[in-house]
């Protein structure tokens, strides 16, 4: 397989490991050196894509982070208290 990598982007090992701000990617996709944020998928629940692929992204219909863990779409729930808990739903 050919990757063509531009400036920051940097692929290492027999693995492929992908690295955006790092020459030496730890797993299949590095970001860890960023500081700022990744830009997820953004859409409405009638665009949710269908399969059985795990994924991650931005419910615009909600307002909410959301998954689908191969079965089904959970909406990912974060609760903030003087504890600091967090629920994952």
């Amino acid at each position: 397989m050919f990757i063509k990598t531009s400036a920051g982007i940097h692929t290492v090992g027999d693995q492929s490991n992908v690295g955006i701000g790092t020459t030496n990617p730890a797993s299949g996709l590095d970001v860890s050196l960023k500081t700022d944020g990744i830009a997820l998928p953004e859409g409405t629940t009638s665009q949710r894509p269908s399969g059985s692929q795990k994924f991650i992204r931005f419910n615009s219909t909600t307002g909410s982070l959301e998954l689908y863990n191969g079965n089904q779409w959970v909406e990912i729930l974060s609760d903030y208290s003087q504890t600091g808990s967090t629920a994952i739903g």
